[in-house]
This record gives C-alpha cells, structure tokens and sequence, in this order.
C-alpha cells in the first residue's frame, strides 16, 4: 500500500458496488487486514508521473 495513502486520517473505497463508498482510518484498516491473515506492505511509492502535458 502506498505510505502517503496510509498517512491520511481516513482513507475511502468502494465495496465492488460503484454507488456506494465506505471510509476507515489506516490503522483500523491494518488491523482488519492482520485479522484476515493479510498483512499489508506499506511502502513510499513516490510522486506519480501521470505523463499528461
């Protein structure tokens, strides 16, 4: 997962269903993931170039 995603105070998704959205907060999200034996790799994954001029 991206480190400066994980260092926001909420972080949103969408639940396979495009009309709806639900938040959590990082660390609530790393301890349901540890929960479900899915441990997350945060890592800085940098600025994105989106090649757009």
């Amino acid at each position: 997962m991206d480190a400066a995603l994980m260092s926001e105070a909420l972080v949103n998704f969408h639940p396979l269903e495009n009309t709806a959205t639900t938040a959590i907060a990082p660390d609530d999200l790393r301890r349901f993931l540890d929960a479900v034996a899915h441990p997350p790799q945060v890592l800085d994954l940098g600025e994105a170039e989106s090649g757009v001029q």
